[in-house]
């Protein structure tokens, strides 16, 4: 199966603090296939999720597509601006 955005970037990050999928896993007490699966959008989990975020430094969002539009709160408006 060809890895997707999302599944590269979480990968990248894990790589860049020296962590593996494992990892995740064995602090959560599941399984590696059950983070893979998280990561590749498969299935949603808010504890690996926020753990990946945590453990990385990186927001949930900008990791983990669909939660960018789950809470329309925290985005930031757009302002459209004419050149002069």
């Amino acid at each position: 199966m060809k890895p997707n955005i999302q599944q590269k970037r979480i990968n990248i990050a894990l790589l860049e603090v020296g962590l593996k999928q494992a990892d995740i896993a064995q602090e959560l007490k599941t399984t590696r296939q059950y983070v893979c699966n998280v990561i590749a959008g498969r299935k949603t989990s808010p504890k690996v999720e926020n753990l990946i975020s945590e453990k990385t430094g990186f927001p949930v969002e900008r990791l983990f597509f669909y939660r960018q539009n789950a809470n329309p709160r925290n985005q930031r408006k757009t302002i459209d601006v004419e050149d002069p």
